[in-house]
């Protein structure tokens, strides 16, 4: 009975010491986390890194109180680590799909193809990234949809990024009746170009004849702008030259077809 109450007065307190030391660490580690995004909010690091380095720390701590608490209760650290290596492993080929998740953030975060604040299509989705998270990428898109993409994907999938480059090429196509003075429609539409304050003239604004469609001549047009004003720019130009054809006289066709009617006049042989 003496050994019984020893044994567990010893590991009683060693217990004991163990979840104080838990209770401590965890509060160490909520006070570290706390000045971390306080440096980071004042850092000059890019935005897309702050979620993952954030993510790292917090693991990192984690592990190192549970390896403190580990040496209280006089569990060997080799043990520990072997342990965790097992586990792990085990989780590791339960969630292989989850790893290439995590190794497409990494190559994400390195290579940056995009950065927060950037507007991307990829995987046949478009919107505004979010957050970069180690496993998904947080995109809303124009209708305010949260859409979370695997990293994995995004790592080894086709990336548009629409907020890389100041400028953006409008390209807009307009079909005229084939009896419409090219040269009266390419002025009308010049005219609209150059009344509108948010073309960019230099490269010079395109106004060419593209194609001969079944009912319709098309003509290409193709300004810049600034990235911003590519949108308001669209709509502006579709309404302007609609207002400009209609001052002019241009015609815009609605396609057409010729049906011919032939009436059968022979008689039809009656049944044997």
């Amino acid at each position: 009975m003496e050994k019984l109450n020893e044994f567990v007065f010893d590991y009683g307190m060693k217990i004991l010491a163990a979840a104080l030391v838990l209770i401590i660490g965890s509060y160490i580690v909520r006070l570290v986390m706390r000045m971390v995004e306080k440096a980071l909010s004042k850092s000059s690091i890019d935005i897309s890194l702050h979620t993952f380095i954030k993510t790292v720390a917090r693991l990192l701590m984690q592990i190192t109180v549970l390896l403190t608490v580990a040496g209280v209760l006089d569990i060997p650290s080799t043990t520990f680590i072997t342990i965790l290596g097992s586990a792990g492993l085990a989780i590791g080929l339960a969630l292989k799909d989850s790893l290439g998740n995590f190794a497409g953030g990494i190559l994400l975060l390195s290579f940056r193809p995009f950065r927060v604040g950037d507007y991307i299509e990829s995987d046949g989705v478009g919107g505004t990234v979010k957050d970069i998270h180690i496993l998904y990428t947080h995109l809303n898109t124009p209708d305010n949809r949260r859409v979370m993409i695997p990293n994995g994907i995004l790592a080894n999938a086709k990336i548009t990024n629409y907020s890389t480059e100041d400028r953006r090429r409008l390209e807009l196509i307009f079909g005229v009746a084939y009896g419409s003075d090219i040269e009266k429609v390419k002025s009308a539409i010049n005219e609209v170009i150059s009344s509108n304050p948010m073309v960019i003239m230099d490269p010079e604004p395109i106004v060419r004849m593209q194609a001969h469609r079944e009912s319709a001549v098309e003509i290409t047009v193709k300004v810049w702008c600034l990235r911003e004003n590519y949108w308001n720019l669209h709509y502006d130009m579709h309404e302007q030259v609609k207002a400009s054809f209609d001052r002019n006289g241009i015609s815009i066709p609605y396609p057409t077809r010729s049906i011919r009617v032939v009436k059968d006049t022979e008689e039809t042989a009656p049944l044997q």
